[in-house]
């Protein structure tokens, strides 16, 4: 069985092909996520940095997290979509934004929900997705 996936920024130019399962799939209501995504919060997945490839340009922007780590962000030079992440945090691993998957399996539901405490009152949490007011509790895989 094929457990690849494509994923890709709005205009196709930047793809990633993924292969193997996630290490984890999360969502991230802190406040640099709602102002990446536009959203009241992300969802995405980490996977093994040996097992994604990336084909076209992108733009890298490095920021502190709201744990105080540096996240270096890729996003597409053309359509500015950000497609892909390298977290402090995660060393080796390779966070994806969940909506720029378009090809393969689907993704696990996330396991875990963080910075609860960022997100407004009246957005829901996918049920029975425990969340955390900070940062992720260790071990959370």
């Amino acid at each position: 069985m094929d457990n690849s996936r494509t994923a890709h920024c709005a205009c196709e130019s930047l793809t990633l092909t993924v292969k193997g399962e996630p290490e984890v799939v999360t969502i991230c209501a802190c406040r640099q996520c709602q102002l990446r995504t536009g959203s009241v919060y992300s969802a995405h997945a980490f996977f093994n940095q040996s097992g994604v490839t990336t084909s076209g340009a992108s733009r890298a922007y490095t920021r502190s997290s709201d744990s105080g780590r540096k996240v270096t962000f890729h996003f597409c030079p053309g359509c500015g979509s950000t497609v892909f992440w390298e977290a402090e945090g995660r060393p080796g691993s390779i966070g994806i934004a969940y909506g720029t998957f378009s090809k393969g399996p689907e993704l696990p539901e996330p396991i875990a929900a963080v910075w609860a405490c960022e997100k407004p009152s009246w957005a829901p949490f996918p049920k029975d997705t425990p969340s955390f007011d900070r940062g992720r509790p260790v071990p959370l895989a």
